[in-house]
């Protein structure tokens, strides 16, 4: 068996879905292998500004609860912004989390002609 020969150091998680941390959790209990969660959107949000629920409910709040245990089980977590991680280190505060950007740097990318971008529109 592959498990026997060699040794898986560490398992990457994306999410969403947080559910998907779940499939680490025998490596990490067997093996001692580190979880990496890579979290790209708060997936309680996203769940219920897709089905019409309000931050009021009890799904938000469950899935608030069990965003929380992802966070107790991975061993560091990948955020995209400084506004995730600071959220993050409020729940659990000895967490390894880095922020890495997923978004686009506009100061390497400066228009030259700027003649030329005042007069059309750009969405």
């Amino acid at each position: 068996m592959y498990h026997q020969t060699k040794k898986i150091s560490a398992i990457h998680v994306h999410n969403p879905p947080d559910h998907l941390i779940l499939v680490a959790l025998p490596f990490k209990r067997l093996y001692n292998t580190k979880i990496i969660l890579d979290r790209h959107e708060p997936f309680a949000l996203q769940i219920i500004s897709t089905l019409g629920f309000s931050i009021k409910s009890f799904l938000f709040k469950l899935l608030k609860v069990y965003g929380k245990i992802c966070y107790f089980f991975s061993d560091g977590i990948i955020t995209i912004n400084r506004i995730d991680k600071e959220v993050i280190q409020r729940i659990i505060k000895e967490k390894n989390i880095i922020t890495v950007g997923n978004y686009l740097d506009f100061t390497k990318y400066q228009e030259k002609n700027t003649k030329f971008r005042r007069k059309k529109r750009f969405l």
